[in-house]
């Protein structure tokens, strides 16, 4: 349990400069996700479905 929090502090308050990718084909499943990983990150790649 204590690795446990100890990776959860990583996630969140994350190191800088933060990047996240997110691909994949299921758009609405991730959209909302997707705007709160927008407010943590430095850097945001998108592929797949959610790119086009």
């Amino acid at each position: 349990m204590q690795q446990e929090i100890t990776n959860l502090s990583s996630v969140i308050n994350p190191q800088r400069p933060f990047l996240a990718v997110v691909a994949g084909a299921k758009y609405d499943t991730k959209i909302k996700p997707l705007y709160a990983i927008y407010e943590k990150v430095d850097h945001l790649i998108l592929g797949g479905v959610i790119y086009t």
